[in-house]
């Protein structure tokens, strides 16, 4: 997929930690940071847009950085997406071939890993690719695999309906992101009570706040979590990583995903 005409791809780089406690082989921030920036030195590459992820499982795809990634990636505005390691992306092989497939291929984007000197722009690289694909008995097929791809393309969704609302902007599945109100159109809005929270969330963790902390802080004012009790870790950085706060909004329904820019429920400013 192409850019628009006065879209010019740029490199991007994908960082992540996993969540504590981490391996002692894990490279953190900093490290990966300075792999890729190496590598880019050496390579004479533009500046990448950087992507960050932290404390994120590997085997969970909805993480804020990596979805902003994709919707870029989708976009056609990324040339190149470099990792200091593949499992950067995630630690499910299927999941990197899926990745590769449908959001760079189709715009001619390699992967690099630069530690496991992984380019799939190579040669070498592209053959070492289809030999992961031919032994991952999960790698998702081509649709030019199937005869029946175009026939596929053309039955009704059993979930038409909800893939329109969807597609208006309405909100169709899970529970409603705290920050977040439901309009008697069905579209989300930001709550004018609890997007204020959000933002508080964001501003402390950037300022070096543990997750810990912040709960605590949130609990000593007497805000209800989401759930409507008390503030817990797990529940600060599940909030953290919804990218919806960010102007992005991803939904999934019977098994596909869709990432859209949705610019009116921007609550955080993603310049820190």
């Amino acid at each position: 997929m192409l850019g628009p005409p006065w879209t010019t791809p740029t490199p991007a780089a994908y960082l992540r930690t996993s969540p504590p406690p981490r391996s002692d082989d894990e490279p953190d921030l900093g490290e990966q940071r300075r792999l890729i920036e190496r590598y880019v030195e050496a390579n004479e590459l533009d500046e990448p847009d950087w992507y960050v992820d932290e404390d994120a499982a590997g085997d969970d795809l909805e993480r804020v950085g990596l979805r902003r990634l994709m919707t870029q990636a989708q976009d056609g505005e990324v040339s190149t997406v470099l990792v200091a390691q593949s499992n950067r992306l995630s630690t499910r092989l299927a999941d990197v071939l899926a990745f590769i497939e449908r959001y760079l291929e189709p715009s001619d984007a390699p992967l690099v890993s630069v530690t496991e000197r992984f380019n799939t722009g190579t040669g070498r690289g592209r053959d070492f690719l289809g030999m992961l694909r031919s032994f991952s008995s999960l790698a998702v097929p081509r649709s030019s695999d199937s005869d029946d791809a175009g026939e596929e393309a053309d039955r009704p969704r059993p979930s038409d309906r909800r893939w329109e609302k969807a597609e208006a902007g309405e909100h169709v599945t899970g529970r409603i992101p705290f920050g977040y109100r439901q309009a008697e159109s069905g579209r989300l809005r930001p709550d004018p009570d609890e997007a204020p929270t959000v933002r508080r969330i964001f501003r402390l963790r950037r300022g070096g706040k543990s997750l810990r902390a912040i709960a605590e802080r949130l609990n000593d004012d007497a805000i209800p979590a989401p759930s409507g009790g008390t503030w817990r870790a797990s529940s600060v950085r599940y909030l953290l990583q919804n990218e919806t706060y960010y102007g992005y909004r991803t939904y999934t329904i019977d098994g596909e995903t869709v990432t859209q820019d949705v610019p009116h429920l921007q609550i955080v400013d993603t310049d820190g």
